[in-house]
């Protein structure tokens, strides 16, 4: 089975704190050359979100 080098970096770093502990996990994923993903929004209560544009102001 081929496992992804990203996977295996971050098991690899995990394994090696101690005393680790959750509290909550951030997930993020970039898009590009999509002009009509600046239109989609997600909202939920109680979490916050930021916005990240780029040098000619768009998202």
């Amino acid at each position: 089975m081929n496992t992804p080098a990203g996977q295996w970096l971050l098991r690899e770093i995990i394994a090696k704190i101690q005393n680790k502990h959750y509290s909550r996990c951030d997930v993020a994923f970039d898009i590009y050359n999509d002009s009509e993903i600046q239109y989609y929004q997600v909202w939920r209560w109680g979490m916050t979100k930021k916005f990240f544009y780029g040098k000619n102001g768009e998202l």
